[in-house]
């Protein structure tokens, strides 16, 4: 299963109480399902979570039972359509404008789940342990254009993109998608999205800490190379002997333990580190 199907079966068990919640969540599904005209309505899912909750919110919203079919997806549909026209507003001797009506959205909660009803129609969620991707895809102009205005009213603004006739709206971000979720009643799948930024931040502060360390290993390693040749250079050329006892005696602990870092090998001398450093560079400069 992916992980967009699991945020849809938990939407799928939010409760239906309240019928204007209900009428507003068949709203939402209605504008992003396949036929929505004055005399048909037709929607097609592969959920079998969102095609039996159809059924059951047809029912408490408008009292319309769905004929439902299923080949490889599901497919809802029904020609009772008075019902459903009364309760959105729309006039009966007219075709059914394709624009939201935000009259029928008249209580609080009812936004929300008009979003939810969207969601599971139009909408697609991605892994977030893979990338932050929502998106809500339909081709009716002027409904995403207002579902725009309606989400800027709620929480930030989703950003558009408009391709061949169809038209997304979409969230990049994880805070901005935890939002969504939670106010389209996905709670779980929005600490989903929280718990894997986490997982990702600690991964990346690792990697940071990994890649610190091997970078300050590399450096000591090339500085211990440099030091070394420099040193078999002064032995090479006859200037050992004449050095310091202390740079005769730094130089000979740097050709006996060329892996060891600065701490260790001024403790081996002990020597401060800053002493240490003072003379192997002292021996590179000869």
């Amino acid at each position: 299963m992916s992980w967009s199907a699991s945020v849809k079966d938990e939407l799928c068990r939010v409760p239906l109480s309240r019928k204007c919640c209900a009428v507003s969540e068949c709203y939402g599904a209605l504008l992003f399902s396949n036929t929505f005209s004055s005399d048909r309505v037709k929607l097609v899912t592969e959920h079998a979570g969102f095609a039996e909750r159809l059924r059951e919110l047809f029912a408490l919203a408008f009292g319309i039972s769905l004929k439902i079919e299923k080949n490889k997806k599901y497919s809802l549909e029904t020609t009772d359509t008075e019902a459903l026209q009364t309760a959105l507003g729309f006039d009966k001797s007219r075709s059914i404008a394709l624009r939201l009506n935000l009259s029928v959205l008249e209580n609080e909660c009812c936004p929300a789940s008009l979003l939810r009803g969207v969601f599971l129609s139009g909408g697609y969620a991605a892994d977030p342990q893979r990338r932050y991707h929502l998106e809500i895809t339909g081709n009716r102009w002027h409904v995403t254009n207002e579902l725009m205005n309606l989400c800027s009213e709620l929480m930030t603004a989703p950003k558009r993109l408009d391709r061949d006739g169809s038209y997304m709206l979409y969230y990049k971000k994880s805070s901005e998608i935890e939002d969504f979720l939670t106010l389209i009643g996905a709670p779980l799948s929005a600490m989903d999205v929280m718990n894997a930024g986490a997982e990702k931040a600690l991964r990346n502060n690792a990697m940071r800490r990994v890649n610190c360390d091997t970078a300050n290993a590399d450096k000591t390693v090339n500085a211990a190379i440099s030091q070394v040749a420099a040193i078999n250079a002064l032995i090479s050329g006859g200037k050992f002997e004449s050095l310091s006892p202390e740079l005769q005696l730094t130089a000979a602990a740097r050709i006996d333990n060329p892996d060891s870092s600065l701490n260790e090998l001024a403790a081996l001398l002990h020597i401060g580190k800053s002493c240490l450093a003072h003379r192997l560079r002292r021996l590179v400069e000869m």
